[in-house]
């Protein structure tokens, strides 16, 4: 979906990841946005424990809103945050 914004030379990295896939993946793991689309993400939104600041809470809560990738199972996902 990112190809037609592209100039050539990523536009040719993109195209064959069967062989450039390793070399692609370095050459975008120092861009977060570009990481956050080709992977899942998971991200913690609320977080509730306890009411004092001097007392450690009983029990804790968190939501995490989640995007999957496509191929990805919700399954995997919750297995790899435990």
């Amino acid at each position: 979906h990112i190809a037609p914004h592209m100039s050539f030379f990523p536009r040719i990295l993109f195209a064959n990841r069967w062989l450039f896939g390793y070399p692609l993946t370095w050459l975008v793991s120092d861009s977060p946005a570009i990481t956050a689309m080709m992977r899942s993400t998971a991200v913690p939104t609320m977080l509730v424990a306890g009411v004092k600041d001097n007392v450690l809470a009983s029990s804790a809560k968190v939501v995490v809103n989640v995007r999957l990738l496509p191929g990805e199972t919700q399954t995997e996902l919750a297995e790899w945050l435990r």
